[in-house]
């Protein structure tokens, strides 16, 4: 009986060894699977933060008329009523490959006197037009 007894002692206590093992084991697949997932967020929460910069760039418009036309440098000059000075002022708007025109085939169809609407962003410093649409009519 008595090795009956000790038999079976040795037996729960192999269970048990593999048991411990094998929990030992799944807390290190859990450990790594949290960090895999804390990697996860921090890249959610870094792409949300680069998101947020991008919309700190949202999209602004601007109505006034063509004071001049930089063919060489991409870019024109308008004149446009400040709303917050009501005073007129002039900004320098870049023209890239993916501004769009309405109203004209593009910048060197653009003439002094014409009134636009201006979709842009500001980045790096400069202003880069979206949208360019030419009023109809407004052709000196």
């Amino acid at each position: 009986m008595r090795c009956v007894g000790l038999l079976a002692a040795v037996m729960v206590m192999a269970v048990s060894g593999m048991a411990r093992a094998q929990g030992e084991d799944l807390i290190a697949e859990e450990a790594i699977a949290e960090k895999a997932l804390s990697e996860v967020q921090m890249a959610s929460v870094v792409g949300d933060i680069e998101e947020g910069a991008q919309e700190a760039t949202a999209s602004q418009w601007i109505w006034g008329e063509v004071a001049s036309v930089d063919f060489v440098g991409n870019s024109l000059v308008l004149k446009h009523l400040d709303y917050e000075t009501a005073e007129e002022v002039a900004k320098t708007l870049q023209v890239d490959d993916k501004t769009v025109f309405q109203g004209v085939m593009g910048l060197a169809d653009l003439e002094v006197g014409m009134h636009v609407t201006i979709d842009y962003k500001e980045k790096d410093g400069r202003c880069v037009a979206d949208v360019i649409e030419v009023e109809t009519g407004t052709a000196p």
